[in-house]
Formats: C-alpha cells, sequence, structure tokens
C-alpha cells in the first residue's frame, strides 16, 4: 500500500487508533498517518514501536515522528521500549516531542534504551515544554539513570500532579537519588506504583523512603505548613496511603528494611509488594518491620521476599503476619534457608487463611528434606487454586520429590499444578553452599 492508501484507511476510522509496528516501518507508516492528519483525520492515540533487538531507529524517524507531533492533537499514549534511543537519540526525540500537544498524553514508555542522565535531562525538560501535565504512566527502566538523574525527574514530576505509575527499574539510582525523589513523592497523591528494583538504594535511601509514610504537613492549596505558623496544617494524611504497589526488589536495603514500618504504615491499599534480594534477615528488626507492613495490607495479592535471609524464625514470623491476609495469591520465598519445621509452620498458615486463592507458590533454593515432604504435599493439597510449585534446589532427594508429586495427582489427577524439582539430589547441600559463596561475591544480581 501506498501512503494515500494507507491514509484513506486510517481515515475511515471515526475513533481512536494505536499505530503498532516495528521501527524497520515507521517511514511508511508515520508518513501515511500525516497524509490523513492534513486530510482532517484526528484518530491518532497511540504510537508503540515493537521492540525488535536487531532494528536500527532509521535516519527519517525522527522527522517523521516530529511531523505526526506537530498534527496529532490526540496523542495519549508513546511507546518506545527497548528501541536504541541512547543518549543522542533521546535527544533528537526530546525535541520532537516539544512540537507535540502533550495535554491529552497519559503514557511515555521509554524503557531500555540507555539514555542516561543527559538524555532524561532532555526529556524532562521536553515534558515542560509540551505541557504532559496530565501524564498518569511514566516507564524510564533501564536506562543506566544514577542520582543526576533522578534530580532532573525531581523537577518536571510536581507538574503532573496526576501521575499514578513511576517505573524506573534497574537503572543506577542510589541513597541520595532517592533522597531527591522522596522529597517530590510527597506531593503526587494520585501515585499507586512505584518501582524501584534492582538500583542502589541502601539503609540511608530507605530512611528516606520512612519520610513518605509521616503525616504530611501541607494545607488544602498544597503550601508547606511547617514553613508558616498561621497556616493550619492538616493532619494525619500519609503520601502514600494510595499506594497499590512497591517493588525495591534487588536494592541494598540491609539493616534499612526497618524503616518500611513507617515507609508503608498507612499503606492499607497495598496489593503488591516486592522485597527480594535485600538480605535484610532478621537483625537490627528487618524482617519484623516487613511482617508488620503484611499484617496490616489485607488486600495483599503478591509478596516477594526471596532471597532476603529469612531462616526458619523468619518464617515464623511471616506465618504470624499473613494470618490476615486471605487475598494472596503469589508467594516466593525463595533462597532463605528454610528448613522443613519453617514450611511447615508458614504453609499451615497459609492453609488457613489463603486455601481458596493462592495460584502460584516458589519455596525454591530452601532446606526442604525429604522427611517433611508428606507433610508439605498434604497442606499443598487444600489450595484450591493453586496451579504452580517450584520446590527446586532443595534437599529433598528422589524419595521427596515422589511423595510431592503423588500427593498432588491424588488430589488434582491430570489437572495438577505444575510442579518444579529440579536439582533436588542429595548433593543440595553443596548446591547451597556453593550459591553461598556465589552471594558473597555479589554474583547473585
Amino acid at each position: 500500500l501506498d501512503d494515500n492508501s494507507l491514509a484513506g484507511l486510517f481515515s475511515l476510522f471515526s475513533g481512536t487508533v494505536l499505530l503498532s509496528f516495528p521501527l524497520i516501518g515507521c517511514t511508511k507508516v508515520l508518513g501515511s498517518a500525516c497524509v490523513a492528519m492534513r486530510g482532517g483525520w484526528n484518530g491518532l492515540s497511540g504510537l508503540d514501536f515493537v521492540s525488535r533487538e536487531s532494528s536500527q531507529v532509521p535516519s527519517t524517524f525522527y522527522a517523521d515522528l516530529q511531523c505526526s507531533f506537530e498534527l496529532c492533537h490526540a496523542l495519549k499514549c508513546i511507546s518506545l521500549y527497548k528501541s536504541h534511543l541512547g543518549v543522542d537519540g533521546a535527544e533528537k526525540f526530546g525535541a520532537a516531542l516539544e512540537s507535540l500537544d502533550g495535554r491529552n498524553l497519559i503514557e511515555l514508555e521509554l524503557g531500555g534504551n540507555c539514555i542516561q542522565d543527559r538524555g532524561v535531562t532532555c526529556l524532562s525538560q521536553a515534558l515542560l515544554r509540551c505541557n504532559a501535565t496530565r501524564l498518569e504512566h511514566l516507564r524510564l527502566s533501564r536506562n543506566e539513570i544514577t542520582e543526576r538523574g533522578a534530580v532532573q525527574l525531581a523537577q518536571v514530576l510536581p507538574h503532573m500532579v496526576g501521575i499514578q505509575e513511576l517505573v524506573l527499574g534497574r537503572n543506577r539510582i542510589s541513597d541520595d537519588g532517592m533522597s531527591t525523589l522522596a522529597h517530590v513523592l510527597r506531593d503526587l497523591p494520585s501515585l499507586t506504583s512505584i518501582d524501584l528494583r534492582g538500583n542502589r538504594v541502601g539503609s540511608n535511601g530507605a530512611e528516606w523512603l520512612a519520610e513518605l509514610g509521616k503525616p504530611s504537613a501541607t494545607t488544602k492549596n498544597g503550601c508547606d505548613a511547617s514553613k508558616n505558623e498561621s497556616i493550619a496544617p492538616i493532619h494525619g494524611t500519609c503520601c502514600l496511603s494510595s499506594l497499590t504497589a512497591l517493588d525495591l526488589g534487588y536494592n541494598r536495603l540491609g539493616p534499612g528494611a526497618k524503616h518500611l514500618r513507617v515507609a508503608l504504615g498507612q499503606c492499607r491499599e497495598l496489593t503488591d509488594l516486592d522485597l527480594a534480594g535485600n538480605e535484610f534477615g532478621e537483625e537490627e528488626g528487618g524482617m519484623a518491620a516487613v511482617c508488620a507492613v503484611v499484617g496490616r495490607s489485607p488486600r495483599l495479592a503478591t509478596l516477594r521476599l526471596g532471597g532476603t535471609k529469612m531462616g526458619d524464625a523468619g518464617a515464623g514470623q511471616l506465618a504470624v503476619a499473613l494470618e490476615g491476609v486471605t487475598a494472596l495469591r503469589n508467594l516466593s520465598v525463595n533462597s532463605n534457608a528454610i528448613s522443613d519445621r519453617g514450611m511447615s509452620v508458614l504453609l499451615a498458615v497459609l492453609e488457613l487463611a489463603s486455601s481458596s486463592s493462592l495460584e502460584t507458590l516458589d519455596l525454591s533454593f530452601n532446606r526442604i528434606q525429604s522427611n517433611g515432604c508428606h507433610d508439605i504435599g498434604h497442606r499443598l493439597t487444600s489450595f484450591r487454586r493453586l496451579t504452580r510449585v517450584d520446590v527446586s534446589y532443595n534437599w529433598m532427594g528422589p524419595r521427596g520429590t515422589e511423595v510431592l508429586t503423588q500427593a498432588l495427582q491424588m488430589r488434582w489427577g491430570s489437572a495438577a499444578p505444575s510442579l518444579l524439582v529440579d536439582g533436588n539430589s542429595t548433593y543440595g547441600a553443596c548446591l547451597e553452599a556453593l550459591a553461598a559463596q556465589w552471594r558473597e561475591y555479589g554474583w547473585s544480581n
């Protein structure tokens, strides 16, 4: 089809249209869309450039993009995930974005582009200049952003008072960057989802998060009451009270996890919590603080606590916290050195609280032995919606895996949940010792 034929096709749609195509085809499709828009069509609502690992941005891409931005007045969604932009591409994209009337833009996905701090600076300036104040979803994962980029984001985020989702996972944001972001997040009451997975947030960064859990001292018009004694503050409003999803997995919280008790103390709507890989264990109240948060989150549906060094004692604390959580669907406690005893205590509580909701259970890389498989297998049969159980790399041996397999098959027959049992030879202790050496040298990340 030539440009005019595609333009005619577009003009048939009076509603909004999301164009989804690989970057290699952008010249033809964007050009056709521009022809249609010049003819009066205003149906373009989104651009989704499908990721191709081998694709490169064509030389005419940014000119075509700027043309479509200038003509389109209803664009709501732009997705350029893993599109090889880089720093230079981010600058060109920012320049094109400035020609867009961004008042209708609600979703921007630029993850996996390595735009770095300089690219974030250009993007932040462009978002302000195009008046993208109604943005609800901003996704910037895998872009090598450090605290300098966090400072740039902190300058634009306050203008997006309706933002609901902020994704900054797998970057290089440290405690200083977290400090900068924390001050800004206080003023975003609509924020429901924060993804900071795989960054470098440590104990000090967790302490800054705790500031978000404290009641704000702002007035109805948003003024800082702490700076003016004549203004009556509105106490009791928690900045994270509307949060439903928080991903802090694979950071460096360590003992700083104790601050989560305050940071998430008022999050009654929390449904998804990921703290995996932070190794806070039982020391200095880290596990106790996390369990306090879990116990106050009755709507929790997904909980990931793998690689936190909880051990049997932590599993017992978690069991107590889960007694009031009746909607749990996904639980991961892998890589925690939990033995048969700790696992039985945990499953006994889950059996009573979440028997009708639990769907996936990750118990891999623990210390389940063959002697405990009868009790564990019996308890697993109580979960009516169970679809997947991972017990790989434990110490069960062939006999233990056979016991679990038979228990599930007797309960569900051919419809038994998927059971992962890899690595359960009698050399489980050796495997765990090797894994411990890997973790000591930081290779697990």
